[in-house]
């Protein structure tokens, strides 16, 4: 994947809608491929990409190697079954979820009845990793932006593909409360390590206070236990990061590094959103609170959601 990363970039947000020219390669060849096949899928529900891939292109540059496909979706054995019913995707011998186009898929299942305030409430101050991790896949899911994606291939630009992804806090969200999660997992050392290198490219392309406005409407509980966690990762435990991600992926990033991206990035978490953000999350939440009202009133059930 090839772009020209705008440095400290503000534009990757929830509810932002931008069009990405990139050059094809192999992988993004297939990916583009996927998301049209997904696209195509009557019925299908909304799904969101994240992982790698998402870092990837709401970054336009290659940051490191990915070679899979991971989504958010609200009913996953539903999802999975449309997609092996429409030849879409097949379950390996492995149990691996493929896609027709070559590549794994990986679908990260939210609760049919799940809302965030009932994640909160069970997350008793979110001292338990697992419903901060819920509360972020829920809060990505529910809040992405789209990005329309063309590839460029032998000076032809192909027609844009639209797909949902997580947006810039929505991914840092996921990526910092599931750090916590994997750290005892022998298994998940690689996984680790890529969590903490995206974590790394993010808060270096991202202006600090674009994920404190993109988190607007979380919980003010919720930014501040991001912030604090971040705090705890990259400050108190930066050495391990960096040595990990050394080992797992090859890459170095000096501790000094990591935390001169990071940590103001927390900063800006736990100071919150700007007054400007804060205004329009609160006309959002009026807006949304009239029209759940008005449902209500003719009988009619609304989706208010991000639907794109």
């Amino acid at each position: 994947m090839h772009g020209i990363p705008t440095p400290k970039r503000g534009s990757a947000v929830s509810g932002n809608e931008r069009s990405v020219v990139l050059s094809a390669d192999p992988f993004l060849s297939d990916a583009v491929a996927a998301f049209e096949a997904l696209n195509s899928v009557e019925g299908l529900g909304r799904w969101v990409l994240v992982g790698g891939a998402a870092v990837e292109l709401q970054l336009e540059t290659t940051h490191r190697e990915t070679i899979d496909i991971d989504t958010l979706v609200r009913d996953k054995p539903s999802f999975r079954q449309q997609l092996i019913d429409k030849g879409i995707a097949t379950l390996t011998a492995d149990r691996t979820f493929q896609l027709s186009t070559g590549l794994p898929l990986d679908t990260i299942g939210i609760g049919p009845d799940d809302d965030l305030g009932t994640i909160k409430a069970a997350a008793q101050h979110w001292w338990m990793p697992y419903e901060a991790n819920r509360y972020a896949n829920l809060y990505a899911f529910e809040n992405p932006a789209r990005l329309n994606i063309s590839l460029m291939e032998s000076d032809r630009q192909h027609d844009p593909v639209p797909v949902s992804v997580a947006s810039a806090g929505g991914l840092l969200a996921m990526k910092a409360t599931v750090l916590p999660i994997r750290v005892d997992n022998e298994n998940k050392q690689s996984k680790l390590a890529n969590d903490a290198f995206d974590i790394f490219k993010l808060c270096e392309q991202i202006a600090p206070q674009t994920f404190a406005d993109d988190l607007g409407a979380a919980d003010p509980s919720f930014r501040t236990h991001l912030g604090s966690r971040l705090r705890t990762e990259f400050d108190t435990k930066a050495d391990e990061h960096s040595r990990r991600i050394l080992a797992q992926r090859s890459l170095y990033v000096p501790v000094d590094t990591l935390k001169e991206e990071i940590l103001p990035v927390a900063e800006a978490l736990e100071s919150g959103p700007s007054l400007e953000q804060q205004s329009e999350t609160n006309e959002m939440a009026e807006r949304l609170r009239r029209i759940s009202l008005e449902s209500q009133k003719n009988g009619r059930a609304n989706d208010l959601g991000h639907d794109f």
